[in-house]
C-alpha cells in the first residue's frame, strides 16, 4: 500500500512542477501560429504563407496580419532539401518590417537571416522564426529585487518562442531534441565544426552557451543551445516570470540562481543584491558564481577542465571565462577556442570576426572585419599564450598553496560581508590585507607620463590582466594596474600600498616643461573641456599651480617608498637610459631572460595625441572608493590655470550625490546651492548639487580640509 502511495506522491509532483509551465504552454499555444512557413528567394524577397492560399509577400502586409498574434514559421529556401533532423534553428524578430529595413554595419537582417538559413541547411536543420509580438502578455511575478528602470523590451519574448519551439512537433510527430537559439544579428562564420562537437561536451547540460565577446557576463542571450527537457522547461518559465527592466539578460542570470538554490543549493539565494539591476549583475555575478561553484560542487572540479592549475584564475582581471565551466544543468562556454576532451580545437560558440561559430553583433561584411581580437577574446589568448610559455611548475606560483584553493580576489573586500556590492568598499582592510596574496604591479604616474606605454610593456611582458583604474572594482583580479584619467592621489597610493603588501609599485616622470605642455594641449580639447564641468568641483582660492603639484606628488611617492626601494621603481621616460628591460627587470629578473619582447625599445603609445570623450580630472575616485575604507580619499587638489579640478566627482559619488553641470564659459567651475554658492572658487562654469546633497557636501569638505565659503 504504502509503496502505492509513494508512486501517486511523485506522479503529482511531477503534475504541480509542470504545472506552472503547462499553463504558459498553453497560453503560447492559443497566440501563437505555429504551421506557417516563410519563404527566401534568392533576391532576398519574403514570402509568408499563413495557410494554404494565403500568401503575403509585402512586410507591411504580414505585419498587419500578424498584429497581436505572432507567428513561429518554418524557412524554406528555393530547392532546399527537407532534410529530417532532431535538431532546429530559431531566431525572433518583432516585425517582418525589422527585417527588411534594419541594417548593421553594412549587412541588412534580411540577408543575415538568409545566410543562416543556408547554413543551417548544411547541418540539416530546419530553421524557425518567430516574427510579431503580442498585445497581452502573461503575467509576471512580483519582482521585490528587481530595481532596474526601464521599459520592459520585446526582447524577453525569445522566451516565449523557445517555449513554442519546445512544444513543436514536426514530421511523425515528433519533438526536437535540441534547439539553437541564434539572434538576428549573428552571422555564420565556421562551417567546418560539427554541432555535437559541443553538444557532446557535456550531455547532461540543458544549456551550453557562452559570455560576450566583449564584455564577460554570466551567460550571453544571443547564441545558445537548448535541451528539449522538463528542465528546460522550468528554466523558460522562470526566465519569462521574472522580467525585470529593459534587458532580458538579468531575468536570465537571476533564473539561474533561483533553480540552482531551488535544487538544493541555497548558496545560490545568498546573493538577491547581485541582480538589483543589470549593471551590478553584469560586474559581480560570474564571479560570485564561480565563488560558489567552487565551494559548493566539488566533484564538478575533477572533470575535464580542473582549472589546469589555475584554479581562481578561471576568471580574468575583466571576468572573461578563460575554460569551459560546468555548473548544474549548464556548461558555460570560453569567447576563445577551447580544447575538448579528445584534444581537438573547437571555435567559441560567438565572437567577432572569425574567431567564433557564429558572428554576434555588428558584423557587417565579414570580409571587410579586422583581425584583431577585441575585448575578452584578446585577454584570453594573451593568457593562452602567457601560460604555453610558462613552465607548469610556475603556473600556482601566484596561489597560496600547490592545490590553488583560494586562487582569487580577497573575499572579504568581494564577499559576503559587504552587504550592498555597489558601494565596492573594504569592510576590513586588515582583514583583506592578510587574505591577499599575490603580486600586483601597480603604475602611479600621472597622466601624460608614459601610462600608456607602461600598460604596452605589461602586455609585452605578458603581465595579463593589464587593468586601468576605470575598473578599480576589479583591481585584485588584475596583474598590473595604471591610471587612466589625471593621476592618482598619494593616499590612495599610501591605502593601496597598505593593502597589498607585495606589490610593486612603478613611478613614471617626465620633464615638468614638457609634462605642462602635454597636458594642456590635452586639456584644450574641447570634448575634454565639456567633460570637466561634469566631472570636476574646483577647490580654494589660492590653489597651488598644476605642475607644483605634479612635483609635490612625485616627491611624496618617492618618499613614501624610501624604506621599500624592493618595491619601488622611477622611470623617466624623457630619459634616454629607459628601456622596457629595466621595467622587465624590475617586475621578475626571470621575463627578463625569457621574454624577447623585453628587448623592444620603449613604446611611445601615447605621443602627440589626445583623449577624446574622457574627463578631465581624478574621475578616477570614482572607482577608488572601493579600495578606501569608507567615503573620499582626498588629499591636496591640483589646478592649472583658470580651468582646474578639484574635489572630484567619484568622491561625491562616494556620498552619495550626483553632480549635475551647466556650462556659462571659461573658468573654474563652481558649487551652487538654491540660489547660495557653496563656493570653491565662484566664478565661471557652474556645477548644479542636488539639494538633497547638500548636507553630505558640507561633511566632505570638512573631512578634506578645504574651508567652504558662502557667497551670493
Amino acid at each position: 500500500m504504502w509503496r502505492q502511495w509513494i508512486i501517486v506522491a511523485v506522479r503529482l509532483a511531477m503534475v504541480i512542477g509542470r504545472g506552472s509551465t503547462t499553463e504558459l504552454e498553453a497560453w503560447v499555444s492559443a497566440h501563437v501560429r505555429s504551421s506557417c512557413e516563410l519563404g527566401l528567394s534568392s533576391s532576398l524577397d519574403l514570402r509568408l504563407v499563413l495557410r494554404p492560399g494565403e500568401v503575403l509577400r509585402e512586410a507591411s502586409q504580414i505585419d498587419e496580419a500578424l498584429e497581436g498574434r505572432p507567428a513561429l514559421c518554418h524557412i524554406r529556401l528555393p530547392a532546399a532539401p527537407r532534410t529530417p533532423s532532431r535538431h532546429s534553428m530559431l531566431s525572433f524578430a518583432t516585425s517582418a518590417s525589422y527585417l527588411a529595413q534594419s541594417q548593421r554595419k553594412k549587412i541588412t537582417l534580411l540577408s543575415a537571416l538568409a545566410s543562416r538559413a543556408r547554413w543551417a541547411n548544411d547541418y540539416g536543420m530546419p530553421y524557425f522564426i518567430w516574427i510579431g509580438t503580442l498585445n497581452s502578455r502573461p503575467p509576471k511575478e512580483s519582482m521585490a529585487w528587481c530595481n532596474e528602470k526601464g521599459k520592459e523590451s520585446g526582447h524577453v519574448i525569445k522566451v516565449l518562442a523557445l517555449l513554442a519551439m519546445l512544444e513543436l512537433r514536426v514530421a511523425e510527430r515528433r519533438r526536437f531534441d535540441v534547439v539553437m537559439y541564434a539572434d538576428m544579428d549573428t552571422m555564420p562564420v565556421r562551417r567546418d565544426v560539427a554541432l555535437d562537437a559541443y553538444l557532446s561536451l557535456a550531455p547532461e547540460a540543458n544549456v551550453i552557451a557562452s559570455s560576450n565577446p566583449r564584455n564577460a557576463i554570466i551567460m550571453n542571450s544571443g547564441v545558445f543551445f537548448l535541451r528539449n527537457t522538463r528542465w528546460s522547461r522550468h528554466f523558460l518559465e522562470g526566465w519569462w516570470h521574472r522580467r525585470c527592466g529593459y534587458k532580458d539578460q538579468l531575468s536570465l542570470w537571476s533564473t539561474l540562481f533561483s533553480l540552482w538554490a531551488d535544487h538544493g543549493f541555497p548558496q545560490f539565494s545568498a546573493r538577491p543584491e547581485l541582480f538589483h539591476n543589470y549593471t551590478v549583475a553584469r560586474d559581480y555575478a560570474l564571479r560570485a558564481l564561480v565563488d560558489i561553484r567552487n565551494a559548493t560542487w566539488p566533484a564538478l572540479r575533477d572533470d575535464r577542465w580542473p582549472c589546469e592549475g589555475r584554479c581562481g584564475r578561471i576568471l580574468s582581471a575583466h571576468q572573461c571565462i578563460i575554460e569551459p565551466l560546468r555548473l548544474r544543468e549548464v556548461l558555460l562556454l570560453p569567447v576563445a577556442p577551447f580544447a575538448d576532451a579528445a584534444g581537438r580545437l573547437l571555435p567559441a560558440l560567438q565572437g567577432t570576426g572569425s574567431y567564433g561559430l557564429l558572428c554576434h553583433g555588428a558584423c557587417g561584411n565579414l570580409s571587410h572585419l579586422r583581425e584583431s581580437p577585441v575585448g575578452c577574446y584578446r585577454v584570453i589568448r594573451d593568457i593562452r599564450v602567457r601560460d604555453a610559455r610558462a613552465p607548469p611548475s610556475t603556473q600556482c606560483a601566484e596561489c597560496p598553496d600547490a592545490s590553488c584553493a583560494r586562487c582569487g580576489y580577497c573575499d572579504v573586500a568581494y564577499g559576503h560581508q559587504r552587504p550592498n556590492v555597489a558601494t565596492a568598499r573594504f569592510a576590513d582592510i586588515d582583514s583583506c590585507v592578510a587574505a591577499w596574496p599575490h603580486t600586483k604591479i601597480i603604475g602611479v604616474g600621472w597622466l601624460k607620463t608614459g601610462l600608456s606605454s607602461l600598460r604596452e610593456i605589461f602586455r609585452r611582458a605578458s603581465l595579463f590582466p593589464v587593468c586601468s583604474v576605470k575598473k578599480l572594482a576589479n583591481i585584485d583580479g588584475c596583474k598590473s594596474v595604471t591610471t587612466t584619467r589625471l593621476g592618482w592621489e598619494i593616499d590612495f597610493v599610501r591605502q593601496a600600498k597598505q593593502i597589498y603588501p607585495r606589490a610593486k609599485f612603478i613611478l613614471t616622470t617626465r620633464d615638468s616643461a614638457k609634462w605642462n605642455a602635454s597636458i594642456s594641449d590635452w586639456f584644450a580639447h574641447p570634448q575634454i573641456r565639456r567633460n570637466a564641468v561634469s566631472h570636476t568641483v574646483p577647490h580654494a582660492p589660492g590653489t597651488i599651480e598644476l605642475v607644483e603639484a605634479y612635483h609635490r606628488y612625485n616627491d611624496d611617492v618617492r618618499e613614501l617608498f624610501s624604506s621599500e626601494p624592493d618595491r619601488f621603481l622611477e622611470v623617466d621616460i624623457e630619459s634616454p637610459q629607459k628601456s622596457t628591460a629595466a621595467i622587465c627587470d624590475f617586475v621578475d629578473p626571470a621575463i627578463s631572460r625569457t621574454v624577447p619582447q623585453c628587448a623592444w625599445p620603449f613604446p611611445h603609445k601615447g605621443a602627440n595625441c589626445r583623449l577624446h570623450g574622457h574627463g578631465l580630472g581624478n574621475v578616477t575616485y570614482t572607482s577608488c572608493s572601493g579600495i578606501v575604507e569608507r567615503g573620499p580619499s582626498i588629499a591636496q587638489s591640483m589646478g592649472y590655470g583658470t580651468y582646474g579640478t578639484g574635489i572630484v566627482k567619484g568622491s561625491l559619488a562616494a556620498e552619495g550625490m550626483r553632480i549635475e553641470a551647466k556650462a556659462n564659459g571659461g573658468g573654474v567651475p563652481a558649487m551652487k546651492k538654491s540660489g547660495v554658492t557653496a563656493s570653491l572658487q565662484s566664478i565661471g562654469d557652474t556645477g548644479r548639487i542636488k539639494p538633497a546633497a547638500a548636507k553630505s557636501l558640507n561633511k566632505a569638505l570638512v573631512r578634506s580640509g578645504i574651508k567652504r565659503t558662502t557667497k551670493k
